[in-house]
Order: C-alpha cells, then sequence, then structure tokens
C-alpha cells in the first residue's frame, strides 16, 4: 500500500508539473488517499501502541491536577486534547482518525495557500513527513501547524503573531519552540549566508569529534551521524539554491522561504553529528522545502537569454526530487521496520498496511512491548 502510494505521488508530481490543471486536481486526490490511509491505520508507525497506553491513563473527565502534573507523556496541550476525548468516552482509533484529519486539513491549506506544483509538494511531503512525522502523533501534528499557522504568519512578516502560534504549537510538542530562531534571526543569516554555511561546518565537525572522542552520552544526545542522510539533505540544499539563483525575478515570499530554509540548513550543518536530533529539530525549518521547491519549479524566469537555461534545470531537479523521494521512501520504510519491531521477512516493498478493519492483523507482522503490562487495552485475541 504505501509503495503504491509512493508511485501515485511520483505519478502526480510529473503530470502535475506538465500540467497546471491537473496539478490542483490531482493535489485533492492524493490528499484524500493519504488522509484516508492515516485516518484508519491501526499499529503504524514507531510509537503508536505507546500512545494508546498513555491514552488509556488519561482520566474519563477534564482533570486540572492531572494536567498540570503532567501524568503521561505528552505536553499540557497535547494531554488537554485527550482528556476531551476520554471524557466523550472516545476510544483511541476515534481520537488517532480525529487527530490524523486535522493534520491533513492543515496540510492541504497550508500548501494550497502557498505552493506552486502542489502535486510537488505532496511529494517531498510524502517520504519524510508524512511516513516518519505523521505516523508520530505529536510532531507530526506540530508540522502540519507549521504549514498552516507558523509560516504564514513568518511569510507575513508578523513577528508577534508568529511567536505567539509557536508557543502556542509547543504545548502540543515542545520541540516547535526551536521556530524562534528563525523568526529572531532569519534576516542575519540570509544577509550573511556564505559565512554561517562556512562557520556551521566547522562547528558541526568539532561538534561530532567532541562526542566521538569523549563518548559523551546523555537521552538522545551520542554520536550517530547518518552519512546517507548529510548527503541526502546538501544535494538537495544545493538544488534549491540552484533553483533560487536561477529563478532571477524578486520574489518576497520565496526570498522568506529561502531565508527560512536556510537557518535549518545551518542548524542542521551544527546538530549533524546526532543524527535523532538533528532530524527532528531541523524538521520545522525544512518543511518550508516543501513550499520552496513547489514554487521555483512552477516560476519562470523572465531574462531571455537564461530563460532556456533554467527550464531544463527545473527539469533536472524534478526528475532529481522524484529519486530522492523514491530512495528516501525506501529507507525510511527500513528504518520503521527496525524500529517498530517487525519480525523478519518484512522489507520495504512487503511493509504492510493495517488498518482499524483488520487491526488484529498488526500482531502477524510485528511485536507490541506493552501488550503484557497493559493487556486491557489491546484487543488481541
Amino acid at each position: 500500500m504505501y509503495l503504491i502510494m509512493s508511485g501515485i505521488t511520483a505519478l502526480f508530481a510529473v503530470m502535475g508539473y506538465l500540467n497546471r490543471k491537473a496539478d490542483k486536481k490531482l493535489f485533492c486526490i492524493e490528499l484524500l488517499l493519504m488522509g484516508a490511509m492515516l485516518c484508519l491505520r491501526y499499529g503504524q508507525g514507531t510509537d503508536y501502541f505507546g500512545y494508546e497506553v498513555n491514552y488509556s491513563l488519561v482520566p474519563q473527565n477534564l482533570d486540572i491536577h492531572f494536567l498540570l502534573h503532567n501524568g503521561v507523556h505528552g505536553e499540557i496541550g497535547y494531554t488537554f486534547v485527550v482528556e476531551i476525548f476520554r471524557m466523550l468516552k472516545a476510544p483511541f482509533p476515534v481520537f488517532v482518525a480525529v487527530w490524523s484529519l486535522v493534520m491533513m486539513l492543515m496540510t492541504y491549506y497550508g500548501i494550497k495557500k502557498y505552493g506552486g506544483v502542489k502535486t510537488i509538494a505532496v511529494l517531498l511531503l510524502y517520504p519524510t513527513y508524512y511516513l516518519t512525522f505523521y505516523y508520530a502523533v505529536r510532531q507530526g501534528f506540530a508540522l502540519a501547524y507549521t504549514l498552516c499557522f507558523v509560516l504564514p504568519a513568518y511569510l507575513k512578516d508578523e513577528k508577534i503573531k508568529c511567536m505567539l502560534l509557536v508557543c502556542i504549537g509547543a504545548t502540543i510538542h515542545k520541540s516547535l519552540i526551536i521556530l524562534l530562531v528563525p523568526v529572531l534571526v532569519e534576516r542575519i543569516v540570509k544577509k550573511h549566508e556564505k559565512e554561517m554555511i562556512i562557520l556551521a561546518v566547522p562547528a558541526g565537525m568539532a561538534f561530532g569529534l567532541f562526542l566521538k572522542e569523549t563518548g559523551f552520552q546523555m537521552s538522545y544526545v551520542h554520536f550517530d551521524p547518518s552519512l546517507g542522510a548529510i548527503i541526502l539533505r546538501i544535494i538537495l540544499f544545493i538544488a534549491i539554491a540552484r533553483l533560487y539563483r536561477f529563478s532571477g525575478k524578486q520574489d518576497e515570499i520565496n526570498d522568506r522561504l529561502y531565508s527560512f530554509y536556510l537557518v535549518g540548513f545551518c542548524i542542521y550543518l551544527v546538530l549533524c553529528p546526532v543524527a535523532f536530533i538533528s532530524h527532528r529539530v531541523t524538521a520545522y525549518m525544512k518543511v518550508s522545502e516543501v513550499i520552496l521547491f513547489s514554487r521555483l519549479l512552477r516560476k519562470q524566469n523572465d531574462i531571455m537569454y537564461i530563460r532556456r537555461a533554467f527550464t531544463v534545470l527545473k527539469g533536472q531537479v524534478c526528475l532529481l526530487i522524484i529519486a530522492i523521494c523514491m530512495v528516501e521512501g525506501a529507507k525510511n520504510i527500513n528504518s520503521y521496520i527496525g524500529q517498530g519491531e517487525y519480525y523478519s521477512g518484512i522489507y520495504f516493498y512487503n511493509y504492510p498496511y493495517v488498518s482499524i478493519f483488520n487491526k488484529k492483523d498488526i500482531y502477524k507482522y510485528r511485536e507490541n512491548g506493552f501488550i503484557d503490562k497493559f493487556p486491557q487495552v489491546f484487543d488481541y485475541e
């Protein structure tokens, strides 16, 4: 199912790139399909069962004491929403369905408002943001929230509103607070782009050397770089930087998107020795890549003598994006198999989709480390 959806996003991206009218319709169709998959899933995502247990531990009333003392894993805003669903006696799959529907609606409005080739935006969204974060409940919501609310406020240069939205979103997932950085420093980074990248590279190398040589370990912070992810990030940065330079005509939205993206890239270069942290912390800024690529691939250059070169470059980048997204999709699914404790014989090409309609089938494919401690929570027999 996931590979079929991957193929659909790639095919629609090509069709949408070539036909502007078809792009809008195909965009709606693929988001409907992805939304249905997300809403109806069961046991998909490395922490699905953990969230199901936490959901069961929340009292079935608006307990302020429980809320303020963070009785379960999750920030106060997320726990408050869970308390409302528990008060309504909604089963966890119902909560997931509604939560996922809101995520997909925010994604739709975020891309619809600023996206250029919208099917290209969805193609970029699918292998990492959708398959990784959207299936991780809280951070997926925070990313969709960024697309729908934070990014538009940032693009309008509404700093106070943007910071307020970031603080509200951080009650769902506190990592969202990182977005205060681009809001405050994006103009400095944009003005000194080369200097910031030149400084970020040795800073990242020094950080990695420190972690490796000292054997420093604290929670998720330890030397664990992903060379493949670093190479992919650099390739995409070069592609987006070249497109941005070739686009020529001044575009305030693209300028601010590029600045937002650039801040994230610099932070990534510093934190890349710790793959887990760098990937998750910079995802909020990298999400601008979804919008910026889609806009630059739609843009025309007004200067006659470089118009043809820009057209050729856009075609090359479009093919590059498709190739990278297909590779990333396979790589990410393989990582989910390991993290989700799937049984041997499951690979990216036969990674199963399990819905609420056949939810007991999930135990044919993966373990549930919570089932012995919380048998009352899961319908196993």
